[in-house]
């Protein structure tokens, strides 16, 4: 259903089927390969939404350099024609699952410095079409290094204020929303939902018009 790769590993998502093709359930899964083929990871999705029938589905599977993952399930209704965006985030080892939530008129961008982004379009009589964009806490941090033991020196006790914390403090951070200034890269980003919005509601203006 989508697939990625990374430099050290490939990442899948698959819907398999029971034994018994007459009371078949359909299952999601995300299985990750290390640079070799060989499966070192596996995970089952359970959302309820990917089982909605009455909506169509694409995937898109996005990585982060550390190993965190993103799913984004976008769904159009058979019928009514109505738009919706899932995402479902995945922990480096494949242990954690949370979702986003739906929201019918999220734009995905993508992984930044760690964090997942995504922009959603607003209009307002005053200031017309504008994006709300949010973050996340900072998700994919690189694990961290384990120093060679030295068998020569003895290992010393180290006290409670001295002990190096790495990026679990940086991963506390408080999610980002509007109204704070963009950086560089995220304005850069944000461009480019943009286009991608304007698009779907240029579309959208045509269906209506017709």
């Amino acid at each position: 259903m989508a697939a990625t790769v990374m430099d050290n590993a490939a990442y899948m998502l698959t819907v398999e089927l029971e034994d018994k093709p007459e009371n078949a359930e359909a299952r999601y899964f995300i299985t990750r390969f290390d640079a070799k083929g060989k499966q070192n990871g596996r995970v089952q999705l359970n959302d309820p939404t990917l089982f909605d029938d009455s909506y169509s589905k694409t995937f898109d599977l996005q990585a982060a350099p550390n190993g965190y993952l993103a799913l984004v399930c976008r769904q159009i209704h058979d019928r009514t024609e109505i738009l919706r965006t899932i995402t479902t985030l995945i922990s480096s080892d494949m242990k954690t699952v949370s979702v986003t939530g739906i929201d019918p008129r999220q734009q995905a961008i993508g992984w930044l410095y760690g964090r997942w982004a995504y922009v959603t379009p607003a209009t307002s009589e005053t200031a017309g079409m504008r994006l709300n964009y949010a973050m996340t806490k900072i998700l994919d941090v690189s694990p961290s290094p384990v120093p060679p033991s030295d068998p020569s020196t003895p290992d010393k006790p180290s006290a409670p204020e001295s002990r190096q914390q790495g990026n679990a403090a940086t991963a506390t951070k408080a999610l980002m929303r509007t109204g704070t200034a963009v950086p560089f890269m995220l304005a850069i980003a944000l461009a480019l939902a943009g286009v991608t919005v304007l698009t779907v509601a240029k579309a959208s203006s045509r269906r209506q018009r017709k």
